[in-house]
């Protein structure tokens, strides 16, 4: 930086700035197993296929929305395998956010149909 007065005086300064890579969202994924169930059946959902570039697995969280009214039925944990099971038949929206250490999250939605 270099500063100069009206009366043509000045001075410099450097300094030297380092600049780091911005923490990016993480991205949500998740399978399904079965792909389609039976009333009562347990179907197993998987998010080990979530990423993040700064964060492994193991350090990012997740949480289950079973059947998509923004109201999550579990908690933010690092337990990436849950269980569920489906009392009646119809089309199930399954939702899952995952968040990295920083809090950025990002969300993944799927489909089950139950019979």
């Amino acid at each position: 930086m270099e500063v100069i007065d009206t009366e043509g005086y000045g001075s410099t300064y450097e300094r030297v700035v380092s600049v780091s890579d911005l923490n990016t969202p993480p991205v949500a994924d998740f399978s399904i197993n079965p792909t389609s169930g039976l009333v009562g059946q347990t179907i197993t959902f998987d998010a080990t296929l979530c990423s993040d570039k700064e964060d492994s697995l193991d350090l990012l969280e997740v949480r289950w929305d079973w059947n998509n009214d923004n109201i999550y039925e579990t908690l933010w944990s690092s337990t990436k395998v849950y269980t569920n099971t489906y009392a009646e038949a119809g089309t199930y929206i399954i939702k899952v956010q995952v968040r990295d250490r920083e809090g950025l999250t990002d969300t993944r939605v799927k489909s089950i149909v139950i019979k």
